[in-house]
């Protein structure tokens, strides 16, 4: 049987990374070719010989690396992973706080560095120390790590 196209969408990927280690594990499956991972379009594109290889075990490979794989012609749309917080306002969610947090102290930093130039260095180095405490250098760390080993 000739290789037929796979389109699947995958959820759980937060970084380049995370397509990156989907990719070499699906190349690695016996009938898989043409190996695509999009992590800007959360998708997984290849080319697949069922005789070989069943899309039950794609979608196996990549649910044991702790993503999930949904076909996109019998799944509802969501918003990607992380993302769909319901009905809160994006500046609500965690993710949203800790990006105005981090706003707030290199705004602080700056006005530091412009009212007394002398100690910019020190407000700079005091706003990424409160940044990485702050979780954001948790959350950078956690991003690429499996579901499973969180």
């Amino acid at each position: 049987m000739a290789a037929a196209p796979l389109t699947l969408r995958i959820e759980g990927m937060d970084c380049a990374a995370c397509a990156a280690k989907i990719e070499t594990a699906v190349k690695r499956l016996p009938g898989v070719s043409e190996v695509e991972v999009s992590y800007g379009r959360r998708a997984l594109s290849l080319a697949l010989d069922e005789d070989r290889t069943s899309r039950a075990a794609v979608r196996a490979k990549i649910d044991a690396l702790g993503y999930t794989a949904i076909d996109p012609d019998t799944a509802p749309v969501s918003a990607p992973h992380g993302i769909d917080d319901g009905d809160r306002p994006w500046w609500a969610s965690r993710k949203g706080q800790l990006v105005i947090a981090n706003g707030a102290l290199l705004a602080l930093a700056f006005v530091v560095s412009q009212v007394a130039p002398d100690g910019s260095h020190a407000a700079y180095v005091l706003a990424d120390w409160c940044r990485s405490r702050g979780g954001l250098w948790r959350a950078r760390y956690q991003a690429c790590r499996s579901p499973s080993r969180r």
